[in-house]
């Protein structure tokens, strides 16, 4: 009887991770398909504190922790130079020259918009290791809507301390040989409810200290979704 409970306990923690693998991967290859995010990015407000370039778009804000809102389509980088919050609602940011397709050098929090559907995606080559979010300082993630980061050169997030919160859904890849999220300290304080998936990736998150007081965890590449490995 304990060798067949164990068995059944098995069979269903390879089925578990053969399904989360499956959706996962179905998931994040639905973030190629662009066509519906449009030719432009908007950004609101559009004020003499946004500056845009060819390929590069500089968000100072005189003011600390000023809203900005992203939509639509962009392709280069976003550099976010003072502490600000910047909200996504259904936009689609990638860059394809092995950098950041958004770069914080303040604390950042990037927030998603209910309902809303953004990905955060950078590819291409780079002699560094660049996350697709790249954080000098801080950085918060959270929302309620649905947030994609794909890091095909290196991480997907990376920043000195990071925190997730909300109610939302993330899908963070890194690479197979790169964990999805690089920082030194991890925290999510107690009463979050989002959905944080792990996808493709030598492991979830790689950091001096984690602590995880909230949240739902999911890693299709161990037995254990919740099994996230401290550096040394």
């Amino acid at each position: 009887m304990k060798n067949s409970k164990i068995l059944l306990s098995a069979i269903l923690t390879i089925f578990l991770i053969t399904f989360l693998t499956a959706f996962l991967t179905s998931c994040v290859k639905s973030t190629e398909d662009k066509d519906k995010y449009g030719n432009g990015i908007s950004i609101s407000p559009m004020d003499s504190d946004v500056k845009i370039g060819r390929n590069t778009i500089v968000i100072k804000p005189k003011e600390t922790d000023k809203v900005y809102t992203l939509s639509g389509y962009f392709l280069g980088q976003i550099v976010v130079e003072n502490k600000a919050i910047i909200k996504l609602d259904n936009v689609f940011l990638e860059n394809q020259h092995g950098k950041p397709a958004i770069k914080c050098k303040e604390k950042t929090e990037i927030s998603t918009i209910e309902d809303s559907v953004n990905y955060v995606i950078s590819t291409g080559r780079s002699y560094s290791s660049p996350a697709a979010i790249s954080a000098k300082k801080d950085l918060i993630l959270g929302g309620s809507g649905t947030l994609l980061v794909k890091g095909k050169v290196c991480h997907a997030v990376k920043g000195r301390d990071v925190k997730m919160k909300g109610s939302g859904k993330f899908f963070i890849e890194g690479t197979k040989n790169n964990p999805a999220i690089r920082c030194e300290n991890f925290m999510v304080n107690e009463g979050k409810t989002f959905s944080c998936f792990f996808v493709n990736s030598l492991q979830g998150i790689k950091a001096k200290q984690i602590d995880i007081a909230s949240g739902n965890f999911y890693d299709s590449s161990t037995e254990d979704s919740t099994q996230l490995e401290k550096e040394d």
